[in-house]
């Protein structure tokens, strides 16, 4: 099963990017103290998955 997808931009410069979002606010400090680091490797691998 894939995601539905949509074109962002136009010509050379433009993405095809999944409608799949990553919520970030429970890396903020909404919910108490903010872990940097596992922020940072959650984005890292976020985009590795694409």
């Amino acid at each position: 099963m894939s995601l539905p997808t949509r074109t962002l931009g136009t010509g050379s410069t433009a993405l095809e990017v999944s409608a799949q979002g990553l919520g970030g606010m429970g890396m903020s400090m909404v919910y108490g103290t903010r872990n940097d680091e596992e922020s940072t490797a959650t984005l890292h691998r976020a985009l590795e998955l694409g």
